[in-house]
């Protein structure tokens, strides 16, 4: 049938991607704390917190670590590096206060990648070279590591700098 040829053009893809959109402030960073299931360790508040686009994907507990990437999400090249793992290893020993913590203090040591710049201008030079670098960070969550791959992405507002309105192209 007609139905069966298209679907046999598709190109079927190994890994499954989840883009995670949605206005400032929509509960993205509540859902992804929930869904990879790993403690609230992502900068989060009112209004634009981030502005990067955050690619997750799974890594064991002694590979977790973060990238900052520039070059775009088809050639990427890796500027900065970060062993998250000291913040994974050893979590299950923890009590739910040393894991509160310890998310704690993973989203103080990403913050800095992932948080919006307070000493740019949203529409700066500096800010556009900034929020054009994405983020990569390998984590051992248990939904990653079934093949899903989730990107986290800046919240939309009406006015959005060009660079922020450009990654989200780009990533599509």
């Amino acid at each position: 049938s007609d139905k069966m040829k298209i679907l046999n053009e598709f190109k079927t893809f190994e890994e499954v991607q989840l883009a995670v959109c949605g206005y400032n402030s929509s509960g993205k960073t509540s859902f992804l704390h929930h869904f990879l299931g790993k403690g609230n360790f992502l900068p989060a508040g009112k209004g634009a917190v981030t502005a990067r686009v955050v690619k997750f994907s799974y890594a064991p507990a002694e590979e977790a670590r973060l990238l900052v990437q520039g070059g775009g999400f088809h050639s990427p090249v890796t500027k900065k590096l970060f062993n998250l793992s000291p913040y994974f290893l050893s979590t299950n020993q923890m009590t739910t206060q040393q894991k509160r913590k310890n998310a704690k203090d993973l989203k103080d040591e990403i913050a800095g990648e992932l948080a919006r710049p307070k000493d740019y201008g949203p529409f700066s030079k500096e800010f556009a070279e900034w929020a054009s670098d994405f983020i990569e960070i390998y984590i051992p969550s248990p939904v990653l590591e079934l093949g899903i791959t989730v990107y986290d992405t800046p919240g939309f507002h009406f006015g959005d700098d060009p660079i922020l309105v450009e990654n989200l192209k780009d990533l599509i």
